[in-house]
């Protein structure tokens, strides 16, 4: 006997769900579940690349790279028909955002950058990325005002655009104002539950920058031995577990003076070099495989490349 329940909208029947996983594959197959970076390796593991409507955890000590990592993976997903960009750049000011881009696209260190004679020309290129749609918001607010915000957000983009996909970079997760009626854990979960809401209702995407916390630093300095990062090693850890869809470090043991690790490729466990190298530790993964990344990096002018002489060629 066929049940109908009309306690709720929210409710849907089996018919309704598959309905929505054949809407799923079709938009899987022509590329607009997930929005891919300039990463062969990476994109691979995580599903074809940042996967549409989800939460993406990146944590890493102070000084690793995770806010110059993700300013690639946004200019990287800005470069496609209608994205639409917004940085909560709370760490620093968003000049510096476009500043560490010039200085990967220019392959130049920001030092030399800033007393270049062409800088002036430069500038004028991002004058005319008027294909870009890229809105910063520099001064941190509550954590209750997070969800007001995105909702105006998403009601004035999609006005204008029905077919905005909205990606939102979180530079981090510390820095919210502080609110007394709210401990750091606390104003932590909200921060994800209300991420986690626009993910569903307006198909949002996010990518969270979050700091580890002392744990590892003070494994490495009384141990002396190399381990990679855990979720708990990351403030906010529960939340960031529970409402995640991907969560990876960014790790340099050259950092922590450790010459060689092990590391997890393709399911085969191998000893390489740490110099001028950054591993990227997929802990978490809903579409895809956990496992490692290992990137070259110059980290002077904030360029990331795959070792690709690592991998299988997948």
């Amino acid at each position: 006997m066929k049940i109908n329940i009309a306690v709720s909208s929210k409710f849907k029947d089996l018919n309704s769900v598959v309905q929505d996983l054949e809407s799923y594959f079709e938009e899987k197959k022509k590329g607009g579940m997930y929005f891919p970076t300039r990463w062969k390796k990476l994109n691979n593991m995580i599903g074809g690349g940042i996967q549409k409507a989800t939460i993406n955890t990146i944590g890493a000590r102070t000084g690793v790279g995770k806010s110059a990592f993700s300013n690639v993976i946004m200019w990287d997903l800005a470069d496609r028909d209608n994205m639409v960009m917004i940085y909560l750049t709370f760490e620093m000011p968003a000049y510096q955002q476009i500043l560490r881009h010039m200085s990967s696209v220019l392959n130049t260190g920001i030092n030399k950058l800033v007393y270049d004679d062409g800088m002036r020309g430069h500038l004028q290129l991002y004058h005319h990325s008027s294909n870009f749609n890229m809105f910063f918001i520099e001064i941190p607010f509550e954590i209750d005002a997070l969800h007001p915000f995105l909702q105006k957000v998403n009601d004035e983009i999609k006005k204008q655009n029905p077919l905005a996909n909205i990606v939102v970079l979180v530079d981090h997760t510390r820095l919210f104002k502080k609110d007394k009626a709210k401990n750091e854990e606390q104003t932590i979960f909200t921060l994800y539950s209300t991420l986690n809401y626009f993910t569903s209702s307006c198909k949002n995407t996010f990518i969270v920058l979050t700091q580890l916390n002392r744990n590892m630093e003070l494994f490495q300095n009384t141990k002396g031995d190399y381990r990679s990062p855990m979720i708990s090693d990351i403030f906010g850890a529960d939340a960031a577990s529970q409402f995640s869809d991907t969560v990876m470090f960014l790790h340099r043991p050259d950092m922590y003076n450790i010459n060689k690790v092990p590391v997890n490729i393709d399911g085969n466990i191998l000893t390489i070099p740490t110099k001028n190298r950054m591993l990227v530790e997929i802990m978490k993964n809903r579409h895809g495989r956990c496992g490692s990344c290992v990137f070259e990096s110059n980290f002077e002018v904030n360029n990331f490349y795959e070792a690709l002489d690592l991998f299988d060629g997948n």
